[in-house]
């Protein structure tokens, strides 16, 4: 989930949707994705982007 957070703050990854980021990191489904960004680190992916 850091490898996650740190690419969600970067703009240089900004092309990649939420869905490719979770793929990236090891997790097939998107909203499942989601789910583990809430539960590990308090927001969503689309929330953690926008506060940068």
């Amino acid at each position: 989930m850091q490898v996650a957070q740190r690419m969600l703050a970067d703009a240089r990854f900004d092309r990649l949707s939420v869905a490719e980021i979770g793929f990236r990191i090891g997790l097939s489904d998107a909203s499942h994705f989601v789910r583990q960004c809430r539960r590990h680190l308090g927001r969503t992916p689309g929330e953690l982007r926008r506060l940068r």
